[in-house]
């Protein structure tokens, strides 16, 4: 491995270890849901979602957004209208630590790991999976290596794959994912580069988005 490719996975997972304990405390008190009418303007939405607060979602003239106490004080303050709106009922069945009902294909951290090694023990020439580092709630980083000589360090253009830096977004880790599988199954592409994959960046916060059974749309 290169100096240069050493220095930059580890910036990478010192970064990851230092988000990764936001992603261990639960919501703070008062992170209510609102609808903030009267922007009428882009700049006006934009003021709103630089105050701090979630932006959960919008349209013409509103935002709706998941503020703290303090945060709908101060948009108060500013002569902004906030409407209460209700939390989102739970989806039927949730399974607790699982995908919710319509999101079953998707891969908890559990589920990433294993396919990556069943990929690695299928393609041993192609795919090498390693770690390179723990998470704040110690859960190793998967690190893919993909490549048509793997075991070599050689000469080549790489390139780095990161994903699922932030706990929602959890499409993320399936394009990895997919990207490692589609170039498995297609060596050819391999023949002068070297890829590196870093599916899951947050598997913390990734984790705890689930832990209910239900999207907590945390996004740390």
């Amino acid at each position: 491995m290169t100096r240069r490719r050493a220095v930059v996975f580890g910036l990478l997972a010192i970064g990851a270890l230092v988000l990764a304990p936001a992603a261990t405390a639960a919501p703070p008190p008062g992170d209510d849901p609102y609808r903030v009418e009267g922007l009428d303007t882009s700049a006006e939405r934009s003021d709103v979602a630089r105050s701090g607060v979630d932006v959960l979602g919008g349209g013409r003239g509103h935002l709706e957004i998941r503020a703290s106490d303090a945060e709908a004080a101060e948009l108060r303050a500013r002569g902004l209208e906030l409407l209460p709106l209700p939390e989102l009922p739970a989806l039927p069945n949730p399974r607790a630590g699982r995908f919710p009902p319509g999101y079953t294909g998707y891969h908890t951290y559990g589920e990433l790991t294993a396919e990556l090694d069943t990929l690695a023990a299928a393609h041993p020439g192609l795919v090498e999976v390693s770690s390179y580092g723990t998470s704040f709630e110690g859960r190793e980083l998967p690190l893919v290596k993909i490549s048509d000589n793997v075991a070599a360090d050689e000469d080549e253009p790489e390139v780095l794959f990161t994903c699922n830096q932030h706990a929602r977004e959890h499409l993320t880790a399936e394009m990895c994912l997919h990207t490692v599988q589609r170039l498995a199954a297609d060596p050819q592409r391999l023949a002068d580069r070297e890829l590196w994959v870093m599916p899951m960046t947050n598997p913390d916060g990734a984790e705890y988005d689930i832990a209910s059974g239900a999207f907590a749309l945390w996004r740390k």
